[in-house]
């Protein structure tokens, strides 16, 4: 019963990771849209945890390899995405600074 759970919270999150765009431009678009903003180099408040966390998603760690949340039985982790991974190396390197989140 527990696997059926945790697979289905793997597949929600990456439907979410999916939903956020196919290209790192419309990640962007989406983001800016919805009015999310992050972090640079830091993985529990980067824009794309921001977005997980709009999703429904908590605790979410988003790394290039890979992306975690945390669930009522334990972590979901899921390798990333290339468009994500690509859109969170431009995000760190100063792309994107009309989503930086300014403390």
């Amino acid at each position: 019963m527990i696997s059926i759970i945790m697979d289905e919270e793997r597949t929600k999150l990456l439907d979410s990771l999916h939903h956020a765009g196919r290209t790192t431009h419309s990640i962007y678009r989406q983001l800016k849209t919805d009015g999310i903003k992050g972090e640079r180099g830091c993985s529990t408040s980067c824009p794309i945890g921001e977005y997980l966390i709009s999703k429904g998603h908590d605790g979410p760690e988003v790394h290039s390899r890979h992306v975690s949340v945390s669930t009522d039985y334990g972590d979901v982790i899921v390798e990333t995405p290339v468009t994500i991974k690509q859109f969170i190396i431009n995000f760190d390197d100063g792309k994107y600074l009309d989503i930086v989140r300014k403390e």
